[in-house]
């Protein structure tokens, strides 16, 4: 157990059984644990003097706090509690003097160490050597008695090339080209024209938005639109699409302004630094410094493959990192804000300010508009009353004011609604007992978003809830039934024979009706009221003269008029030449401190700007600006060390993600983790040889494509072959067998493995034909039901009743926001953009199979890929399966699969034809239909195929 004095925190942990103090920290203090008697006390550390073991670090003993030592020894005299003290003070030292130790130690880490090209290995099966990289494989398979498999067939080689690169499959044209050519050179040919393909840039881009954690708005609970964050994402795709060099695209995403201040590009570049989620008020210093570890950490992740952010805090538990190299980093990002410079015309920059100025006179008149009770436009139309403007709180009240308990039955039809997100009071009500404009009970249907029913009092200038909510929607053109029924304090009401409110209260004893629209337009009719007796005391819907409506007319304009407005200005703005970019704030370089514990508001000593010591043997120069610049010109500095070719991680990491992103793997199984505590790699020699080609090629990434895919490694076959036992002479290795290696870990053959989610939702567009290949250009908002919109925290997504040709450009188009995420997405594993992304898991669940077979998305396209068939092959069934096969899997059907699928139209056939006959009379107009139906059902069950669904 734990115990307490009365004035410590709580502190709820398990222990295990062992000797000597524990030490946590919990909510900014230090608590130390020690056992006494079979048990754990607690003690806390004020802050003041934790501050000054903190401060211990840097000191010798002889500059300990005597303060400190006085105050533990005058709370508790007890020599247990003194050898805590001396322990803790001990701990801290030693961890310090270990720390400073491994700093040089730690240089021999072999991550740490400048790569250098290894001797490409002998193998004894050099038949099999196609690169070098089969050589360096090949040696690791060798010792184990391993071998490669067989190479794949040429068609199962042109998808997994054309999925790989371009995300797309290979056309029949395409496939067949290619394994008819079989003169020298021919894979060469067909990797080249993929790299030459601009779809490639969209593929490959992807995965580095991945690690730019990439997304179209800020997140948190506000979730703001960023209007101009494509703009980051097409100069990614068009960057991969030009083999920018790493080195060059590194440096432009770190100090583009520092590069060039007026050019577009460079500025967009530095979007890197914008990309991570922001609680959308950086004045705060708390909501800045956690903005600039964002920066920091992914920088250090992304291109040093290091975990620098875990020293914010503290010294880096695994690696010879401490807090001082962390705030050495924030010195060179320290002074960076966020800017939207405009670089483009004079007539650009005219079209900019007109725009922002109709906005700005547009959000005058929306803060115009009043929430207060008003008129609207009520008419009666052959015994309906109908209400037409769509205008906040718009009243109507009939009836006699002394009615006491009665029965109201009437019918609505709702005509139109808000479509704006968080319109919490929006909706449609029934007002009974109605005393005044502002007094009654009211029961109000599809509020909050169309999510939910609400009975409240209205009285006294408020308005109280006085029931639980009720879930629920109020559709468009349809007739809903209400009934209410006022008996002294009970209060029962039903919608369509439902009942939702049963209660009792007693605050309004009589009163009339009323009807209220808020952001909506309605139809009703039916009208009966009824008294306790059943006679009947109002069985039409009144004149709108005759009734008591407020004095205040309802604004002409509705919100959502002009929010259409605005948000069509906002559009025009989004598509100028406005960069989301960073630069310095001045020239001179603002003081930076270490923070204790992470903390703002405990600052300590002044530290320089430096790289991470064990990287550097030699510290980098940070030089003073020169008086012409407007920036510090750190990062710049900083960029072109990462991009030196001596940097001894820039290179390796890039290499790793490169191979990763072909294979499924890195070589090192920690993509964004190099230091002690990441994964070895599986071909350390391989991994330096790649590092060192990569750098000598001009950081060329296109090149690092043709050589890895040339392989013999890249093209061997995925099936798991027993055959691929290499018959050693030697007796160690002939005891080998191929489980040995059951992970691949060696790559004895192509690792398999699913597709991401964005290749998944473009093979389906593709295959149905409804691929939009538009390229750039802001996101598109594809069809997300209502139900999920409404459980994001802003709820903005635009409601898609039917998808079009515009809703179906790939995937890497999608606008991202980060409240919303793409359910198809997320569901098949793309990453929430809240963090770099180094490596997609893959999940199997069973919300995957259900979003296949009943999403509206799938059933569609499936729809769409049936009649695109039946419009290529007829109703000739050997043509359909054919040309389903070559659009789906860039293959022709074998004999079994024709005639499998053959079977399965006829049954489908036979299904749809009895289920439908009844109902048609034109038997040709029904074999169509029966046609296009069973179609539709084959295709569905190709979406759902593994082998759609895998790169093999």
């Amino acid at each position: 157990m734990l115990r307490h004095r009365p004035d410590c925190f709580k502190v709820q942990l398990q222990v295990c059984n062992g000797c000597g103090p524990m030490f946590i920290i919990v909510k900014h203090h230090l608590v130390i644990l020690w056992r006494t008697e079979g048990e754990l006390d607690a003690q806390r550390i004020p802050r003041r003097f934790a501050n000054d073991l903190f401060r211990l670090r840097n000191q010798s003993l002889a500059h300990l706090p005597v303060r400190f030592l006085k105050l533990w020894t005058m709370k508790r005299k007890s020599i247990q509690l003194g050898c805590v003290l001396m322990a803790l003070l001990a701990t801290l030292l030693l961890d310090e003097c270990r720390l400073r130790a491994d700093v040089p130690a730690g240089q021999n880490h072999w991550a740490f160490q400048r790569p250098l090209r290894p001797p490409v290995p002998k193998v004894i099966n050099q038949d099999s050597v196609q690169t070098p990289i089969d050589a360096f494989v090949l040696a690791r398979l060798e010792a184990i008695g391993l071998e490669l498999s067989p190479l794949a067939s040429r068609q199962q080689l042109i998808r997994r090339a054309a999925l790989d690169l371009l995300g797309l499959s290979p056309n029949a044209r395409q496939v067949t080209r290619f394994t008819r050519d079989t003169s020298p050179g021919a894979v060469q040919r067909m990797i080249e024209r993929l790299l030459a393909s601009p779809h490639y840039g969209e593929r490959w881009g992807r995965h580095w938005l991945d690690l730019a954690r990439y997304a179209d708005s800020g997140g948190f609970e506000f979730d703001y639109e960023r209007p101009h964050a494509w703009y980051y994402r097409d100069y990614v795709i068009s960057s991969f699409n030009a083999d920018k060099p790493y080195d060059r695209f590194l440096v432009e995403q770190l100090a583009g302004d520092e590069i060039a201040s007026d050019c577009f590009e460079t500025l967009v570049a530095t979007g890197f630094c914008r990309n991570g989620p922001t609680v959308g008020n950086q004045v705060l210093e708390k909501n800045r410094y956690d903005e600039l570890d964002d920066v920091i950490s992914t920088t250090a992740e992304v291109f040093l493959g290091l975990t620098l952010g875990c020293a914010r805090c503290h010294d880096h538990k695994t690696d010879p990192i401490n807090q001082r190299d962390y705030y050495r980093m924030l010195a060179i990002f320290h002074d960076i804000e966020k800017q939207h410079p405009l670089i483009g015309t004079p007539e650009q920059q005219a079209t900019k300010e007109k725009l922002e100025k109709e906005i700005n006179s547009l959000y005058e008149k929306i803060g115009q508009i009043s929430d207060l009770p008003a008129a609207g436009k009520w008419r009666l139309d052959e015994g309906q009353l109908v209400q037409d403007i769509m205008a906040p709180n718009v009243r109507l009240f009939f009836g006699d004011p002394q009615w006491k308990d009665y029965s109201v039955e009437i019918e609505f039809l709702k005509t139109d609604g808000t479509q704006k997100p968080l319109s919490l009071d929006a909706g449609i009500g029934l007002a009974f007992r109605a005393t005044g404009l502002k007094s009654s009970y009211w029961i109000y249907f599809g509020r909050s978003d169309n999510r939910e029913h609400l009975l409240e009092f209205e009285g006294d200038g408020k308005r109280v809830p006085i029931f639980p909510k009720v879930g629920g929607q109020i559709q468009l053109d349809r007739w809903y039934r209400v009934r209410v029924v006022v008996r002294g304090p009970s209060i029962r009401a039903w919608l369509d024979d439902e009942l939702l409110f049963d209660i009792l209260d007693e605050r309004y004893h009589q009163g009339g009706i009323g009807l209220v629209n808020w952001m909506a337009s309605t139809r009703w009719r039916n009208l009966q009221v009824r008294d306790s007796n059943g006679a009947i005391l109002l069985d039409e819907l009144p004149s709108p003269e005759n009734t008591l409506q407020p004095s205040r007319p309802a604004d002409a304009v509705t919100r959502d008029t002009l929010d259409a407005r605005v948000e069509k200005l906002r559009q025009q703005r989004a598509r100028l030449p406005i960069a989301m970019s960073i630069t310095d704030a001045q020239r001179e370089p603002s003081e930076t401190r270490i923070f204790l514990r992470g903390d703002y508001r405990s600052p300590d000593e002044v530290v320089a700007p430096a790289v991470p010591a064990v990287l550097s043997p030699h510290p980098v120069s940070f030089p003073a600006p020169p008086e012409s610049s407007q920036t510090t010109r750190r990062r710049i500095t900083f960029a072109q060390w990462l991009a030196a070719p001596d940097n001894p991680l820039t290179a390796r990491v890039m290499v790793n993600r490169i191979w990763q992103y072909h294979f499924g793997r890195g070589l090192v199984d920690s993509p964004s983790n190099f230091g002690l505590n990441g994964a070895r790699p599986s071909h350390p020699d391989l991994l330096d040889w790649l590092a060192v080609e990569f750098i000598e090629s001009g950081w060329s990434i296109k090149h690092m494509h043709r050589l890895i895919m040339a392989s013999g490694v890249y093209q061997q076959d995925s099936k798991n072959n027993v055959g691929n036992v290499f018959h050693s002479t030697s007796p160690s290795a002939q005891r080998e067998s191929p489980l040995r290696d059951p992970e691949n870990r060696l790559l004895g053959r192509f690792p398999r493995r699913r597709l991401s989610a964005e290749v998944f939702r473009d093979r389906i567009l593709a295959a149905a034909d409804s691929l939009n290949l538009q390229m750039y250009g802001p996101g598109i908002h594809p069809r997300i039901h209502p139900s999920v919109i409404a459980t994001s925290t802003t709820r903005k997504w635009p409601t898609v009743g039917q998808e079009g040709p515009q809703h179906w450009r790939r995937s890497v188009y999608i606008f991202v926001r980060r409240s919303v995420l793409m359910p198809f997405l997320e569901v098949f594993d793309a990453p929430t953009t809240t963090e770099s992304c180094d490596q997609r898991s893959t999940t199997t669940v069973p919300t995957q199979a259900l979003q296949l077979m009943n999403d509206a998305f799938t059933n569609e396209q499936s729809d769409r890929m049936a009649r695109s068939i039946y419009a290529q092959a007829g109703s000739n069934m050997q043509r359909q399966v054919e040309t389903i096969y070559w659009n789906s899997l860039s293959r022709p059907p074998l004999v079994m699969e024709q005639k499998d699928c053959t079977e399965f139209l006829e049954t489908q056939r036979a299904y749809h034809r009895q289920r439908l006959h009844a109902g048609h009379t034109n038997p040709s107009t029904l074999d169509h239909k029966v046609d296009l139906l069973a179609l539709t059902d084959l295709c569905h069950v190709m979406f759902n195929l593994n082998e759609f669904a895998y790169l093999d």
